[in-house]
């Protein structure tokens, strides 16, 4: 029996954008769990070829407002325990982060937009990162940050925020920021009324026109290092 994907997508504006294209292009089976609309998230990875958690603007510290997310984390566990290959982005690497022994926490200044990530030593030589070199323009949209959980390997770091992409295992990814967001994605986001005062009250300059620009110009080249990093994740969950 062929096994699917489970890509658990907690809000709507939020999809999966070019990991379901990585999905796609692989051959691989799966389907959306849309949380947001009123899905329930599955208590077991049995059955699963893997799991990815996807974003949103909840905090997992706000598990008792948003009771999916003590699911999501037993779920991250329970699969990154079992070997199941899992992808946590945003608030899916906090959910990974925490399920795992970290700590999420409420961080000072919000990151949004496009900016660089540094990849570590060990993120130069992990085998999903390090073929993609040493830095990556990349899309944030996050206020929350983590502490690592014990046993994992920190891959690649920001100048704000330290922590922006780790390994558990030799299965389990955690990506603070946004490889799967495609420039369609990004506009539903920044035209969504919540972000819209988010970015006005945390974004301390950043605007739209500038988020918009800096999209034209950058997204295509990440999207290309995107499609290329998802695609060995794939392959090495496939191991």
């Amino acid at each position: 029996m062929k096994r699917d994907w489970w890509v658990i997508q907690n809000v709507g504006i939020e999809g999966p954008g070019l990991f379901g294209d990585a999905l796609d292009a692989a051959g691989l089976s799966w389907r959306v769990v849309p949380i947001w609309d009123g899905a329930e998230v599955p208590e077991s990875p049995d059955g699963a070829a893997g799991i990815a958690i996807l974003g949103g603007p909840m905090g997992v510290y706000e598990r008792d407002r948003f009771p999916f997310l003590e699911r999501e984390m037993t779920l991250a566990r329970r699969a990154s325990e079992s070997g199941v290959p899992f992808l946590g982005i945003c608030l899916g690497s906090q959910i990974l982060a925490e399920a795992m022994g970290g700590k999420v926490y409420a961080g000072g200044k919000a990151e949004l937009g496009w900016g660089p990530v540094t990849l570590t030593e060990a993120g130069l030589a992990d085998p999903v990162f390090g073929p993609a070199g040493a830095r990556l323009d990349i899309f944030q949209w996050h206020g929350d940050t983590f502490d690592l959980p014990p046993g994992a390997v920190l891959l690649a770091s920001s100048p704000l925020y330290p922590n922006q992409a780790f390994r558990w295992g030799v299965r389990a990814y955690g990506l603070q920021f946004h490889l799967e967001f495609t420039p369609a994605i990004i506009g539903a986001v920044l035209a969504d009324p919540g972000n819209k005062r988010w970015m006005k009250e945390r974004g301390e300059g950043v605007t739209n026109a500038g988020i918009v620009s800096d999209t034209e110009s950058k997204a295509s080249a990440c999207a290309a290092r995107g499609r290329e990093i998802f695609r060995r994740f794939l392959a090495l969950s496939r191991e």
